[in-house]
């Protein structure tokens, strides 16, 4: 097998390092000496086109929508490299190395922002009351980024880094539509999926096959998908009630204020069927804002197949779950060790709810892209198939080969109808399936995690997934983030790191790290309003961190009860003296 370059530099000690130690591509000595190497070998790969979150830039890992080695096999000494490759493709049955077609459950992955001067996809505007699938703003980087995919012919199908990004799924079918009617556009319709909620539709039978035989995935009477969320924005009881009247479907029906969130999750379950643990009726809120636009109500068969499904619906929250905290509260580095060892008592009482009620769970959807690592553990823990982001975009893979859609109204309805696709969702509908690329492993171990000591897994959120040397990095660089076609690579250096984790944990809490921490809290990828202190308007130094000049800019960490109950904010009580030097 041919070696790539910088394979070869690590064997022959001809690398750079950067400052961490780690060997720079970018600070590489000359080659000349080499020159009788042949090209690294570049096999045909098909790709998936992934839509990007604008503003949220993170340390990735294994299992993380923006990772390239969540998609297939890295080389280890290419982690660091910016523009790291895929190593060539295996079957998915584990056997030769294939082509890049439909039996290959290896791909390249490319990204393209939701984000120009007209408008940005965020956090910010995903919490809005009436809901980002209807935001005009969005319509033209919305365009350009579906606009790119569909032209470039390496890319064959299409997803987004963001469960909720199932709500822009009409909006999606618009701009596509739109793309079409231009005469001077080379766009070919692709499968596309945007985000695990959006498989949902594949338990139902309103997409089946006219005369095709009920087979196992489609839901019973008796049984529930329980759905994990790790988002939900914090709202009042004004947005509660424009959320709920802004679904729509039950606009015959006169629904009660909410007056809090509990209230509003009683309500849900009432009117809507979802139903969500005592405490998280924001979860539950944002499941209702993402399962209610993949139906199109006016149909009589689909309002029928979205209630019957919301009705076997069951929601559980992530957001403040131990070691999954940094998700949503600053776009840093989640432990999925710390994770995995905390999460199982709310799982486990939800499942025992469901059961204790009759029914059975059928299936387990993990909503946040950055989840699919511990999907192999919680389906050895409980013995139910799992779907995540990975399997999603595995599974819209398989499908570009056969996809025929007759015209844009018909893209989704073409998909879950496509036999490749069905193949691969009823393969993956197995509890003993085991991802081996990432999570935990048949004999327990925790892969990329194996080997570390405790004191420094404990400690991963601080330094980005990154443990000193000579382990190997689990966390990529935040400067080698990719922020996708349309924005500017590398993202501003602003972006690289925050001071939010230097507070303190409660009891669900991490401990709080010695000082700023890889995550882009600074800019468009932190919680929702205020972070720092009580005197700053939104993300601190902008989507981007064009806010903000030098780290001085950064509003200084405030040593208060701010935000104390919140979990959309990292508890500050006892900062370690919150400076910004």
């Amino acid at each position: 097998r041919t070696l790539h370059p910088l394979a070869v530099c690590h064997m022959l000690s001809l690398c750079a390092l950067g400052a961490d130690g780690s060997s720079d591509p970018r600070r590489q000595l000359s080659f000349a000496s080499l020159a009788e190497l042949p090209p690294p070998a570049t096999p045909p790969l098909r790709t998936l086109g992934i839509l990007n979150l604008d503003g949220y830039y993170y340390p990735t890992q294994p299992g993380d929508v923006n990772d390239l080695r969540t998609w297939c096999r890295v080389s280890e000494s290419l982690v660091d490299d910016p523009e790291y490759t895929c190593e060539l493709p295996l079957r998915h049955d584990g056997g030769t190395p294939c082509d890049g077609g439909a039996t290959c459950d290896e791909f390249g992955a490319a990204y393209a922002v939701i984000g120009d001067k007209d408008g940005q996809f965020t956090f910010h505007v995903s919490e809005t009351p009436t809901n980002a699938w209807n935001d005009a703003d969005l319509i033209s980087p919305l365009e350009k980024a579906v606009k790119h995919f569909l032209e470039e012919d390496d890319i064959k199908a299409i997803t987004c880094n963001v469960g909720f990004c199932a709500e822009l799924q009409p909006m999606v079918l618009n701009v596509t539509a739109s793309i079409q009617q231009d005469p001077s556009s080379t766009a070919k319709l692709k499968p596309m999926l945007l985000g695990s909620p959006a498989l949902l539709p594949v338990f139902t039978g309103v997409f089946r096959a006219t005369g095709e035989d009920h087979d196992k995935l489609l839901l019973q009477p008796d049984e529930r998908i329980l759905i994990i969320t790790s988002y939900y924005p914090a709202l009042d009881t004004t947005q509660l009630d424009a959320i709920i009247q802004d679904v729509g479907i039950r606009s015959d029906v006169p629904i009660p204020t909410a007056t809090d969130l509990e209230h509003a999750r009683l309500l849900i379950e009432q009117y809507f069927g979802i139903k969500a643990l005592p405490g998280q009726g924001d979860a539950a809120l944002s499941i209702l804002r993402q399962l209610y636009r993949l139906y199109d109500s006016s149909k009589p068969d689909e309002l029928n197949s979205l209630l019957y499904l919301a009705n076997r619906t069951v929601v559980i929250g992530w957001n403040d779950m131990a070691g999954y905290i940094p998700v949503d509260q600053g776009g840093g580095f989640h432990n999925v060790n710390l994770t995995l060892s905390n999460y199982y008592s709310l799982v486990n009482d939800t499942i025992a709810n469901i059961t204790r009620d009759g029914f059975t769970l059928k299936a387990i959807v993990m909503e946040s892209t950055e989840m699919p690592a511990h999907s192999n553990k919680v389906r050895m823990d409980f013995g139910v198939p799992v779907f995540d982001i990975s399997t999603v975009g595995r599974c819209v893979m398989s499908a570009a080969d056969t996809f025929r859609p007759i015209g844009v109204n018909d893209l989704f309805l073409a998909l879950f109808r496509n036999p490749a696709f069905r193949d691969c969702i009823t393969r993956l509908f197995d509890a003993s399936f085991i991802e081996p690329k990432f999570g935990t492993q048949a004999d327990g171990t925790l892969l990329f995690y194996e080997g570390l000591p405790q004191d420094v897994v404990d400690a991963l959120t601080c330094t980005g997934g990154r443990p000193p040397l000579p382990s190997k990095p689990i966390g990529r660089l935040m400067q080698n983030y990719d922020p996708g076609y349309g924005a500017k690579f590398p993202v501003d250096p602003i972006c690289y790191q925050t001071p939010i984790c230097r507070c303190p944990g409660t009891t669900t809490r991490n401990e709080g790290c010695a000082g700023w921490c890889p995550g882009s809290a600074n800019c468009g990828g932190g919680s929702f309003g205020n972070q720092n202190n009580q005197n700053e308007s939104g993300y601190p130094c902008g989507v981007r961190g064009e806010l903000c000049t030098t780290l001085l800019d950064v509003p200084v960490l405030e040593s208060t009860t701010f935000n104390a109950d919140s979990v959309y904010a990292f508890q500050c009580m006892n900062p370690n003296e919150p400076t910004n030097a």
